[in-house]
């Protein structure tokens, strides 16, 4: 496995994986063109971790152990000025994706 200078989780984090499927189907009538196509990202929906934690190498998750500077919801800090708990939506990747749709080409 090749290592990446800039990627501080490499050995902790788990791969991303993914498949993307498309599929699409063309019927012509005289000098028109119809196409009926869906498309799907994320078709297993991986829940692949964006904002990694650096004790577990996977996204935060309620239970798991957190670093010291983070707000640990289990021993929350209710003082201010209080960091915001690990539960940022934006913590996975995009979830399945399904686009159904035609397209018309004169």
């Amino acid at each position: 496995m090749n290592e990446q200078p800039d990627d501080p989780y490499g050995k902790v984090a788990t791969r991303w994986e993914w498949v993307n499927a498309n599929f699409e189907k063309y019927f012509k009538f005289h000098t028109t063109t119809f196409t009926f196509f869906v498309e799907a990202v994320n078709l297993l929906n991986r829940q692949n971790s964006s904002i990694i934690n650096p004790i577990t190498g996977r996204a935060y998750e309620y239970g798991d152990a957190t670093p010291t500077g983070w707000n640990d919801p289990l021993y929350p800090d209710v003082q201010p000025p209080a960091s915001p708990f690990p539960f940022n939506p934006a913590r996975y990747l995009t979830p399945r994706n399904v686009l159904v749709g035609a397209r018309v080409r004169f």
